[in-house]
């Protein structure tokens, strides 16, 4: 009889494994905005990882991804609407014609380099990459990332796919862009990213674990009104 409940209770454990999603919690602290000394300011954005579908929560808005729908999802809570748009994401439908006009013409390179550099980050054995992002042949983001092999989940297939979406409209980059993120090995447990004298900034993830997802999480809140690209307003949020 405890030979048998310790089996099922292993089983109960594993299904329980396979089921959890992933969570992970990271602090943004902001030293300088557009050129002015600010008070330091930190604030707290959570993601959450699941079978073919993540979501990203910041102070500002919320992004849901899911690569089986081959959608993503704008969610602004305090207007109660939402922006949907179809993966791989086109950002000439996204935003209005007159950014999308400004930004093609503004295209984004990417340059990734291992700096050789390791070091525990965060409690995480991490390697260094140095990310440069050059628009109109000018150098203007300068980004230190520490990524580590050796945090408790494993990205692959879908999950890869999802970050890199994420990345990529965070980032205002193309595909082009986004295989070259691609040489950063293991999951970005730390970055700071420098703009001249306008932003200076740091992440540091501070909790990855593995638990049930609440419920909903997922899903655009019923009754939100849908948009199918950006409006001037929403540019201003951003």
């Amino acid at each position: 009889m405890k030979k048998f409940l310790l089996v099922a209770s292993l089983i109960m454990a594993f299904t329980v494994a396979m089921s959890a999603d992933i969570y992970i919690k990271t602090k943004n602290h902001t030293d300088k905005m557009m050129g002015k000394e600010n008070p330091a300011k930190d604030e707290i954005s959570e993601q959450w990882l699941g079978e073919g579908r993540m979501v990203s929560i910041s102070k500002r808005d919320v992004v849901i991804i899911d690569v089986n729908k081959m959608k993503m999802f704008i969610v602004n809570h305090a207007k109660k609407s939402y922006t949907e748009t179809a993966l791989p994401l086109d950002f000439s439908k996204l935003f209005p014609p007159e950014i999308a006009a400004m930004m093609a013409q503004m295209k984004i390179t990417v340059d990734v380099k291992a700096n050789g550099l390791a070091q525990k980050v965060n409690g995480f054995n991490a390697k260094g990459y140095d990310v440069t992002m050059t628009m109109m042949g000018r150098p203007f983001f300068q980004m230190k990332v520490w990524a580590s092999t050796e945090v408790p989940f494993k990205l692959q297939g879908s999950q890869e796919k999802l970050l890199s979406q994420l990345r990529r409209l965070s980032m205002q980059i193309d595909e082009v862009g986004v295989k070259e993120m691609s040489k950063i090995q293991g999951f970005w447990v730390a970055s700071e990213t420098k703009a001249g004298g306008m932003i200076s900034s740091r992440s540091d993830v501070v909790e990855i674990s593995q638990k049930a997802a609440p419920a909903g999480i997922y899903d655009v809140p019923a009754g939100y009104a849908k948009k199918t690209a950006f409006t001037m307003e929403d540019m201003q949020r951003q």
